[in-house]
């Protein structure tokens, strides 16, 4: 993950990923469920989010 941040750095980058871990240090956090947004954020509105819809 070391390697996306040094890429990334000063850019924007779209990640898909299933885990929050792999994007805890986004800026911006978006939960699709099902194809729609359904919370957009940091990594605390995500995570809330994630842990609604179990």
């Amino acid at each position: 993950m070391e390697n996306l941040e040094q890429f990334s750095r000063g850019k924007t980058a779209i990640v898909i990923a299933h885990r929050l871990s792999t994007v805890k240090h986004a800026d911006k956090i978006i939960v699709l469920d099902k194809g729609k947004v359904v919370d957009e954020g940091n990594e605390l509105v995500a995570l809330r989010r994630i842990l609604q819809t179990r």
